[in-house]
């Protein structure tokens, strides 16, 4: 397993509309709510897929409000539709010095939830989805916290 390898690996990137389409099989109506906001471009988004299946999306915003406005956005619309979307829990939290938020959602065939985080940082909105391996995800979590 990932445990003793140390931090995934990026396997594979792809930007603009394929990036988002990925975002949008992932988180079906949390995108399309994005896409209708006309906050997010589908045009300026890239995903990074990591050997351990975890996945980033990074949205480039027009700044930095508007980053922060998703972030607070997503909060609060996940909050309110959590029990339609099979999230468990939706927590606000630090990660360091970074405001993150923690996303726990319940799948069928699966014993145990499994986490999302998402921030911002500058005029960007970062998504990070876990693969199979949470304790790799919490890795990766605070690496890329500590960059972006």
């Amino acid at each position: 397993m990932m445990g003793s390898t140390g931090l995934p690996r990026e396997v594979s990137r792809v930007s603009g509309q394929k990036a988002f389409e990925l975002f949008e099989k992932a988180k079906t109506a949390l995108a399309r709510a994005m896409l209708s906001s006309k906050v997010v471009d589908p045009d300026k988004v890239t995903a990074i897929r990591y050997d351990d299946d975890s996945v980033l999306w990074i949205f480039e915003l027009e700044n930095e409000d508007k980053a922060k406005g998703l972030v607070n956005w997503v909060y609060n619309t996940l909050t309110a539709l959590k029990d339609m979307m099979d999230i468990e829990k939706v927590t606000k939290t630090k990660v360091g010095n970074k405001d993150v938020i923690m996303v726990y959602t319940t799948y069928p065939n699966f014993k145990e939830s499994y986490p999302s985080a998402f921030w911002s940082s500058g005029n960007k909105f970062f998504w990070l989805e876990s693969g199979h391996d949470t304790e790799s995800f919490e890795e990766l979590l605070w690496e890329l916290l500590g960059r972006s």
